[in-house]
């Protein structure tokens, strides 16, 4: 039984996840106990409160980490200016509600026209994982009320052209029908011990045990086999006397390994920043960065009093002085410090005197594109026809993703972000006029929900966001591929640039999330405090 210890649970948990019963593998690894809890998160910083007197800072952007930094940096004693060249806070943290309007950098201004009370729609960030500690702390800090944010449940859709005729089936079918399919065949591999593992009888018996339990597999003699399953669903449901209902079928492994289903959806889940449950702000995620805003600052101020909205930074230049910016209102900001939250490549064209190697590494970060389409819809058509209560369907054409609204259930409307495209996809969207927008959105919404969606969308509520083509933006976030991730790493060994700190989810291993952000503020607030404290 040693040997077992020692060698085969490598063997059986990696057998597992190299089958593709992923959740195999991560209930195995759990009861093994080589899933740690994560460690609580750390306290953000606490400067002494008169740290910073008779020095001040200058923050680039009112977005989450602009905030936070200006924040911690104006309890900390300094004199802070928040400058952000948009005429709103919250940088990509953009929650469109009624009334409000906007531009593109090339396109017509769109007016947010939604009639149904608190409707809102989340152009940027959308959601918390679980596991972003930072963002929860600073939630619970700024009083900001939560809600489970519905990743994905089992009626949610994967649709492709190529895949059963253009027709979308639902993700938990596809689920169910590959996790029974792929316990009988490691059923028939136990069985004909071709599985090179030194169990006992008994552990044999236990993991075939597992496998059926897993797969919801039939016993039929010797052999435990994969008939379909109640998890799958009714085609007709069951009701009262002899209405037994009608299961749905079991989709054939050749056709799901054909579908790219894993690509898109089907294992989305199992990604630790995608897990149920996510969380979102009860009425919006502009919640967060407008309790920023709130707080108190010395002097008998609150933070917003601390922003000056519409003036973009024209030129960065320093010395041993300090640091000069020439503002885009023609006057001039003259500080001790500067944080920026820009993007690094659009840094470097405001600092002429950055020097070679840094301006280099700052032009090569890379950032992905994302486009979202969102309308307000005349009914929760998506719950009364397709028992779908939040989560997201997946397609191939270029809209992608279609989120369904994670709260207000039941309500007669609800507005629906009726494409989520990112890279390639998203720059083919983003292209299009916004009409060539919403008409793509709308033609792939039909192929998820035929006969259903067009007629239920309200056109004139119609919005679009291309964060490539917002002011002051570079795209949705900075690449993760290990090219980008380099460069990174270059850059942050070369920062701060003398009196210069950079934030933002750009300088962290989060880029696109608001954990990124605020965890990259706190970092640069630790640095200036050090550097500070030091000197006296």
């Amino acid at each position: 039984m040693a040997d077992f210890q020692a060698l085969t649970r490598r063997k059986l948990i990696l057998r597992m996840g190299q089958l593709g019963g992923l959740g195999l593998a991560f209930e195995a690894l759990s009861a093994l106990g080589f899933l740690a809890i994560p460690p609580a998160r750390a306290e953000p910083p606490r400067l002494p409160p008169d740290l910073g007197r008779g020095r001040s800072v200058a923050v680039i952007g009112a977005g989450l980490a602009g905030l936070c930094t200006g924040l911690l940096l104006a309890r900390g004693g300094f004199d802070v200016t928040i400058v952000e060249a948009n005429g709103r806070c919250g940088g990509r943290s953009y929650t469109l509600r009624n009334g409000q309007s906007f531009a593109e950098t090339d396109g017509p201004r769109q007016s947010i026209d939604f009639i149904g009370e608190g409707a809102y729609f989340n152009a940027g960030a959308g959601r918390i994982p679980r596991n972003h500690g930072v963002v929860l702390d600073w939630c619970r800090r700024l009083g900001v009320a939560l809600e489970p944010y519905i990743f994905m449940s089992e009626t949610n859709l994967f649709q492709s052209d190529a895949f059963n005729g253009g027709r979308p089936v639902p993700l938990g079918d596809l689920r169910y029908s590959l996790y029974g399919a792929l316990a009988e065949l490691l059923d028939k591999a136990i069985r004909r011990q071709a599985l090179d593992l030194p169990l006992t009888a008994t552990d044999k018996e236990a993991l075939r045990h597992l496998l059926q339990v897993y797969g919801d597999l039939k016993s039929r003699g010797d052999a435990l086999v994969f008939e379909g399953s109640r998890r799958l669903g009714y085609t007709v449901p069951p009701g009262a006397g002899d209405a037994a209902g009608t299961l749905r079928p079991p989709i054939p492994l050749e056709q799901i390994i054909g579908s790219e289903a894993a690509d898109l959806g089907l294992f989305s889940s199992m990604l630790l920043s995608w897990q149920n449950s996510l969380l979102e702000p009860v009425g919006g995620m502009d919640m967060i960065w407008a309790a920023f805003l709130r707080q108190d600052v010395p002097g008998g101020r609150q933070l917003r009093d601390l922003v000056r909205l519409g003036t973009p930074v024209q030129q960065l230049t320093q010395n041993d002085g300090g640091v000069t910016l020439r503002l885009g209102d023609g006057t001039t900001l003259r500080t001790d410090f500067v944080v920026s939250t820009m993007a690094p490549t659009l840094f470097a064209g405001i600092a002429p005197d950055l020097p070679a190697a840094v301006k280099a590494n700052c032009m090569a970060i890379r950032f992905v594109a994302a486009t979202k389409v969102g309308f307000e819809t005349r009914s929760r058509f998506w719950e009364e026809e397709d028992q779908i209560y939040g989560g997201i369907s997946f397609t191939k054409d270029d809209i992608s993703q279609i989120w369904y609204p994670s709260a207000g259930f039941g309500a007669p409307s609800g507005v629906l972000t009726a494409a989520y495209a990112r890279g390639p996809a998203a720059e083919r969207l983003g292209a299009l006029p916004l009409e060539g927008r919403f008409a793509a959105a709308l033609a792939g919404g039909e192929k998820l929900h035929p006969g259903h969606y067009r007629r239920n969308m309200r056109l004139g509520s119609a919005v679009s966001v291309a964060w490539a083509k917002m002011p002051y933006f570079t795209g949705g976030w900075s690449y993760e591929d290990d090219a980008t991730m380099a460069v990174y790493g270059q850059l942050v060994t070369q920062l701060p640039w003398n009196r210069v700190y950079m934030a933002g989810d750009v300088f962290s291993h989060v880029p696109g999330w608001q954990e990124g952000a605020l965890s990259s503020a706190e970092l640069a607030v630790r640095q200036i405090g050090e550097r500070v404290a030091g000197a006296r």
